[in-house]
């Protein structure tokens, strides 16, 4: 199927690695959260992350990774998304599976309001002494929601000051309070899949009114053809009574464009892997079961910022030395293996005009050096560390 595209501005960054995905072993646990401001509401999650060896509560690989957060279905589980939260966790994401809502009575607005508490506070595991987590976890995160909890996703990046820089909607559920009025309030990548025969959440009333509130820069609308709503969870659990009779693509044909397009979209919004956004834009060429809108403005200043940028010494062994010329916003500093995967981060102030950067902790070796400022990747060079 074709795509349309209504405006793509994309100049890559210099030097970035073709290879998109390293593989790792998954760890599995879980946690429970407490949010103080809500009468110490509980906040239950299963836990899939990168690990050194696999299994329960296995230690964390080495590196920094991004966390996503997973919000269930109406009457739905945490464990009913096994499939995506293992292929994300493969690829170099923490994934927090929300088990809060799960009854047949849920309140969206709580709902939200969890994955707003997620995304904005599991970063403290980073520097949580003890925790499985400590000294891993990057400040990059996303939420990812299907049915009632894409709803709810739509509902949490409306509010102010929420860590998210990007959503995904699976099969999205209109809200009480109304997700579609919320997406107004959106401002960060939005990314909406949807089932061309969807027989419990309409299209035509519940994904594409998000999709087309939403008021960001950059919104992903994919129409899996002749696909379902509960194609977008595990088999055997209880979505799969909305669909009694469905005879339209198969589930695990579903599941598959799901996690390819999830995983470019988390790889290139959370790690700035350009050519993720390549597959984005060329993914209905591979296979015949989509239709993709893309409506963004993916722009990146290279020669300019080239000049505007000092890196040195390079090669490097104990320390780099970080220098711009223009101090008037607010950056980041990214410094990510051969792989794609970030190993160290920091953060420069508006005003900030040098940072120091250790690097004791990095093996010898080459790495790429990213700086960027909100989507837009100013600077990128490779670093040599001795």
């Amino acid at each position: 199927m074709k795509s349309t595209i209504t405006a793509v501005l994309i100049a890559c960054c210099l030097f970035w690695s073709d290879a998109l995905h390293a593989q790792f072993q998954m760890g599995t646990s879980q946690m429970t959260l407490v949010d103080a401001g809500r009468n110490n509401r509980s906040i239950p999650l299963n836990m899939y992350y990168p690990s050194s060896t696999g299994g329960s509560n296995a230690t964390c690989a080495d590196g920094l990774f991004p966390y996503v957060v997973i919000a269930h279905g109406f009457s739905m589980q945490p464990t009913n998304y096994v499939y995506l939260s293992e292929h994300l966790a493969a690829n170099g994401y923490i994934v927090l599976a929300l088990g809060t809502e799960t009854g047949f009575f849920p309140s969206h607005e709580n709902y939200g309001l969890d994955i707003a508490y997620v995304a904005n506070h599991f970063i403290e595991e980073n520097t949580n002494a003890g925790s499985l987590f400590e000294s891993h976890v990057d400040a990059s995160c996303a939420a990812i929601g299907h049915s009632m909890g894409g709803g709810a996703t739509f509902l949490a990046a409306s509010q102010a000051g929420v860590s998210l820089n990007c959503i995904i909607g699976m099969a999205p559920a209109e809200t009480t309070p109304s997700a579609i009025s919320a997406s107004a309030q959106i401002q960060i990548p939005v990314m909406v899949l949807s089932g061309t025969t969807d027989a419990v959440t309409a299209p035509e009333s519940n994904h594409v009114p998000m999709y087309n509130g939403a008021a960001s820069t950059c919104k992903v609308l994919q129409h899996i053809v002749n696909g379902s709503h509960c194609g977008f969870a595990d088999d055997g659990n209880l979505c799969f009574l909305g669909e009694p009779a469905f005879a339209g693509l198969d589930y695990a044909v579903q599941r598959d464009i799901t996690q390819a397009m999830t995983l470019d979209w988390l790889d290139f919004h959370l790690k700035g892997i350009n050519a993720a956004w390549n597959e984005i834009t060329t993914f209905d060429d591979t296979q015949s079961n989509t239709e993709t809108e893309i409506s963004c403005v993916v722009s990146v200043e290279e020669d300019a910022s080239v000049s505007s940028w000092s890196v040195y010494p390079n090669p490097a062994s104990s320390s780099i030395n970080i220098e711009r010329r223009d101090v008037s916003i607010p950056a980041t500093v990214v410094i990510a293996d051969a792989d794609g995967r970030i190993v160290l981060r920091g953060n420069m102030k508006i005003g900030e005009r040098m940072q120091r950067i250790g690097l004791d902790q990095l093996n010898p070796g080459v790495y790429v050096l990213r700086t960027t400022e909100g989507s837009r990747c100013l600077a990128q060079r490779l670093l040599i560390v001795r």
